[in-house]
């Protein structure tokens, strides 16, 4: 009779995340000679020998309390790691459309590719993968294919023929089934599949991640925090200066996470950002950039701060130029960073905050301070208020018609 024995094991909390191989040893106290099999290899084990299994696989651990992404508020856990299924909020700030989205993260592709591209396509040393903080960031340069064959490639030209319209998509899975397939980017993607996607990834390393909205967002190309929009002397529009915007909406994510390499109080949620819209250390990637600190304008923290706050904080200026070939340079304050949006943790619904998407969750005030507040004048933090030298003019350019 071939007596069992159950193991538990426990990785410690900074525990590298990957495809573990492990070996233990095996002692028994008995004199006899005896072989005893071990189920995971199908080796016979001596009386002193080992056991090895292959493939074991370790992910952050968000019950575990000194684990880096701790979650202790249960309904958010259930939400933000364990359900599989959500919505992604497009449209504009008047007229909201919750898209249905499958994140599918318990799926074996799901973990499979995660493993895949951080193994394949990084060169984040082991040491360093127990550190979400580092692991998100990587994984917001793997979705997108614009650096190293990450997993999805963006379009927003409108031709699809040679692909997948990015509107055709409805889940995570037939993107990482197709990329596991092929090892080539997907084609083709915009910002609510590529936050899709990192969700999923997310979610199956353990990290807990949702999709998050912003409505009237900008694109600061530039790092001046403000949306510059160019005018001749007879007040006519000349776009071709212009390489800001603001868009209808962009997606983008969040992940749990302690900060240990900021000050106290920068852990929480952070805005990480999946779609490539500019480098960042030489890549197409995003964040991970404290809301604690986008929300005080903090924007020398570490990752991608000044570019994320912009998205939901910036000025548009209106460059003027004037007769005299002098400029005048006109602030339009409060036009960007509307309405964002997550879905709501649990099944409650409010349709008090929108009623016909009760299950959304408005999150703007974790990103800013409410319009009227003693600090929502210091959106640009002192330095960076020094440093530009601007006053704050409330005057809009009515464009002639």
């Amino acid at each position: 009779m071939v007596e069992m024995v159950e193991l538990l094991i426990y990785s410690p909390p900074k525990c590298a995340v990957g495809k573990w191989n492990l070996k233990f040893d095996a002692v028994y106290v008995d004199d006899d000679v005896k072989l005893y099999p071990c189920p995971q290899t199908r080796l016979l084990l001596h009386k002193h020998t080992y056991c090895s299994m292959h493939g074991v696989k370790v992910s952050y651990h968000f019950l575990e309390l000194y684990d880096a992404v701790y979650m202790k508020d249960e309904t958010w856990r259930k939400e933000y790691v364990l359900n599989d299924t959500g919505k992604i909020y497009t449209g504009n700030y008047k007229q909201i459309y919750g898209r249905p989205w499958n994140f599918g993260q318990f799926e074996s592709i799901s973990l499979e590719t995660a493993l895949y591209v951080l193994n394949e396509l990084t060169k984040i040393p082991i040491t360093f993968r127990g550190s979400p903080t580092l692991i998100s960031r990587k994984m917001s340069a793997l979705v997108n294919s614009s650096d190293d064959n990450g997993i999805l490639t963006g379009r927003w030209d409108g031709e699809y023929s040679d692909g997948v319209s990015p509107t055709k998509w409805t889940g995570s899975v037939a993107i990482l089934q197709k990329y596991m397939e092929t090892k080539q980017p997907v084609e083709y993607g915009q910002c609510w599949v590529f936050s899709g996607v990192m969700t999923t990834v997310c979610r199956a390393l353990g990290i807990p991640t949702r999709s998050v909205t912003n409505f009237a967002s900008a694109h600061d190309t530039d790092g001046s925090l403000t949306i510059d929009m160019h005018w001749d002397e007879n007040e006519e529009h000349m776009p071709e200066l212009d390489t800001d915007s603001v868009w209808n909406f962009h997606v983008w994510n969040e992940c749990w996470m302690t900060r240990p390499d900021l000050q106290e109080g920068y852990g929480g949620w952070q805005a990480v950002d999946a779609t490539p819209q500019e480098t960042s250390d030489g890549i197409y990637c995003a964040g991970p950039a404290s809301l604690v600190a986008i929300k005080n304008g903090n924007v020398g923290v570490t990752f991608d701060t000044p570019f994320i706050f912009a998205e939901v904080n910036a000025d548009k200026v209106h460059w003027v130029k004037q007769k005299d070939g002098s400029v005048e340079k006109l602030f339009e304050r409060r036009v960007v960073g509307k309405k964002i949006s997550t879905k709501r943790a649990g099944s409650s619904r409010d349709f008090s905050v929108d009623m016909w998407n009760p299950d959304r969750e408005d999150i703007t005030d974790q990103y800013k301070y409410p319009e009227g507040h003693q600090r929502s004048e210091l959106r640009f933090g002192e330095p960076m208020r020094c440093q530009q030298n601007q006053l704050l003019i409330k005057r809009v350019i009515v464009k002639r018609t």
